[in-house]
């Protein structure tokens, strides 16, 4: 059964501040093909960054922290950490050579560096503890993942087997038991699939031959895992019956953004990119829900001279039933029971939720907020 879900670019004047919202470039119909001469000539591609509207600033990164700030081209946040008391939030900022990364505490207002020439994807697990998916395909030398120690120093971390040594991991998901669920390239750039325990160091390998890099692995409250075989099919994985299962979705034509990126919301939907959503609720899979597309993610992305309607990557929802996106021509919120859509800043970073159900985003080194609630 496919059922179609309307998604508009109206506003909604149930949602705070949602009377705010950027316009798309085009509403009706954009230019197809390369845009050719003088007109492309021309074309810049320095977006002039929006800072979001209807959000709380918070505080700006201390210059002292700050090198080489007329080469910096990227910040945004990691993740939040719940302390005691207080909340940390955890972002960065990159140049061309090197990323800092920085701690903002709610309690004291104040910012702290975190050294480490580590680069890569920070994450917290469910311990609090905070580790590093270094880039290893760019540094053979490190290992492939590393964990913070209680004064913030970075330890390698092998497993008991070296199974997850030489390689680079795509992505990790922690399982509500801790564990981790890994996606690890070798060097001859098999994809597999394993589980990881942070607390015996022991890797199990579970599939094999993937063959398909996946934006993002996801996990249902009955422990189901998912991701994408291909670009257009949806695969679920039992890990205690070593079961799957497959489903196809509606074929995708587009060529740009995060057409694969998946999400569970706290509704039990799994939601892939905008194009479909499913009820996990149903074990069967058996209803494929169709979003309407949005207009606001239509682009002028850098490196290409025409425009491209663009795949955005769903990153949370928030109880007030908005699912929020990241994509190249900014972050956007969507609520499905409205169809509505707003794209709130043309900064296309990331959105994290602390343990209060605030938001938290990063903005040119300036850290803002928003209550969802």
């Amino acid at each position: 059964m496919l059922t179609a879900l309307l998604g508009g670019c109206n506003p909604d004047p149930t949602t705070n501040n949602s009377d705010q919202c950027i316009p798309p470039l085009f509403t009706s119909s954009y230019p197809y093909g390369d845009i050719d001469g003088e007109a492309a000539a021309n074309i810049s591609f320095d977006k002039p960054i929006i800072p979001p509207i209807g959000w709380e600033r918070v505080s700006e990164i201390p210059d002292e922290f700050i090198s080489n700030e007329d080469e910096q081209w990227y910040s945004s946040v990691f993740f939040t950490r719940t302390q005691p008391g207080y909340t940390e939030v955890w972002s960065y900022v990159s140049d061309s050579d090197s990323t800092s990364t920085y701690i903002y505490r709610t309690d004291t207002k104040q910012w702290q560096l975190v050294p480490t020439t580590v680069r890569g994807d920070w994450f917290v697990d469910h311990e609090n503890n905070v580790w590093i998916i270094p880039f290893w395909f760019a540094d053979k030398t490190q290992a492939s993942l590393y964990r913070l120690d209680s004064d913030n120093t970075v330890v390698p971390v092998v497993d008991s087997e070296h199974l997850l040594s030489n390689g680079q991991i795509d992505a990790i998901q922690i399982g509500p038991d801790g564990v981790f669920w890994v996606q690890f390239y070798d060097e001859s750039d098999n994809l597999s699939l394993y589980s990881f325990s942070p607390d015996t160091l022991k890797a199990e390998l579970h599939l094999t031959d993937l063959f398909f890099s996946n934006d993002e692995l996801v996990i249902d409250k009955d422990y189901n895992l998912y991701l994408m075989k291909d670009l257009d099919t949806l695969m679920r994985y039992n890990p205690t019956t070593g079961e799957t299962k497959t489903r196809k979705l509606p074929p995708d034509y587009v060529a740009y953004g995060r057409a694969t990126s998946l999400y569970i919301d706290d509704n039990n939907r799994l939601w892939v990119s905008d194009r479909v959503w499913l009820d996990l609720s149903d074990t069967d899979l058996a209803s494929i829900n169709i979003v309407y597309r949005s207009p606001i993610f239509i682009d002028l992305i850098p490196g290409m001279a025409n425009y491209v309607w663009y795949r955005p990557k769903p990153l949370i929802d928030t109880s007030d039933g908005r699912l929020w996106y990241t994509s190249s021509r900014g972050l956007a919120w969507f609520k499905p029971e409205t169809g509505d859509w707003c794209l709130f800043t043309t900064d296309p970073g990331l959105i994290v939720k602390d343990s209060q159900q605030d938001l938290w985003i990063m903005v040119e080194d300036t850290l803002y907020t928003l209550d969802t609630r």
